[in-house]
């Protein structure tokens, strides 16, 4: 995008549909990288049919510039599924460094169900490729079922690709 204070100031007159939705969420991006809050409002107030999409990427881009903001931020939305994506994302970028912190936000702060077990997934994966015990213990005391086993299967393919990796290095 080459200018977007332009494009920005565009979305404030474009009629609703799937161009302003389009352009807001390439604003909102871009804007994320120097202002994540105020990349936050814009998709609120722009973001359409994207909303969803904009918020999850963009809460995850501040996490990376500065995860205790963007908790602050995500854990004072409404309880519901949109809360509880952004506090996945969240999770997500904090397994990478502190997995077992990441562990607790998924079991303690995300409503249980389907979001819940793709956010302990997801940094189980990120885990698995730190310490793959402390990865697979976790794994283990899920309820046994369907998402136990596939917690577990998820473990060991992720350790076993990670080793994979610091081979051909």
């Amino acid at each position: 995008m080459s200018n977007p204070a332009e494009a920005s100031a565009w979305l404030t007159t474009a009629s609703a549909g799937t161009m302003r939705d389009d352009v807001a969420e390439l604003v909102c991006l871009q804007q994320a990288q120097s202002d994540p809050p105020q990349a936050l409002a814009l998709a609120e107030q722009f973001g359409g049919s994207h909303k969803t999409n904009i918020l999850e990427n963009v809460t995850q881009q501040w996490a990376e510039q500065d995860e205790s903001a963007a908790y602050q931020w995500a854990a004072g939305q409404p309880p519901g599924d949109e809360r509880d994506r952004l506090l996945g994302r969240i999770a997500l970028v904090q397994s990478k460094s502190a997995p077992d912190l990441a562990a607790r936000l998924v079991a303690q702060q995300i409503s249980p169900g389907a979001i819940q077990d793709e956010a302990a997934i997801s940094v189980l994966y990120q885990w698995a490729a730190i310490d793959r015990n402390a990865a697979l213990a976790w794994a283990e005391s899920f309820p046994a079922g369907n998402l136990r086993d596939r917690a577990i299967r998820e473990v060991e393919g992720a350790a076993d690709a990670a080793a994979g990796n610091r081979l051909s290095l």
